[in-house]
């Protein structure tokens, strides 16, 4: 297969909730998710859910990075694509499991390509 890109499947388990439930904090750490993966961002946009939640999508030249959040479970659903040789989407996905503080998670990783 030749493979155009890395797709990172993240499951951000037993978080911070207050961070999971703060719009502002979400776009932060996706933008330095970002910088650190070597992507360049192009468009934001996050979503803000009663009573509590958050949807934050983010569009790279190299793909995307998004991110749901369930801060009554203590949880998010994460995604983190991005196509080419320069980027570093697992550093990305490290990053975001710190920045949530974490104490588990689960990552999967799928290669994107054409057989």
């Amino acid at each position: 297969m030749q493979t155009l890109g890395k797709h990172y499947i993240l499951e951000i388990c037993e978080a911070d909730s207050k961070s999971l439930n703060d719009k502002e904090y979400i776009l932060s750490s996706l933008r330095e998710a970002i910088t650190i993966s070597n992507a360049t961002l192009l468009e934001e946009i996050a979503i803000e859910f009663t009573p509590q939640g958050i949807t934050a999508v983010c569009l790279l030249s190299e793909s995307h990075m998004s991110i749901h959040t369930w801060p009554e479970k203590f949880y998010a659903a994460v995604d983190v694509f991005t196509c080419g040789d320069h980027t570093r989407p697992d550093l990305a996905c490290n990053f975001l499991v710190n920045a949530f503080h974490s104490k588990s998670h689960n990552i999967k990783l799928i290669e994107r390509g054409i057989q």
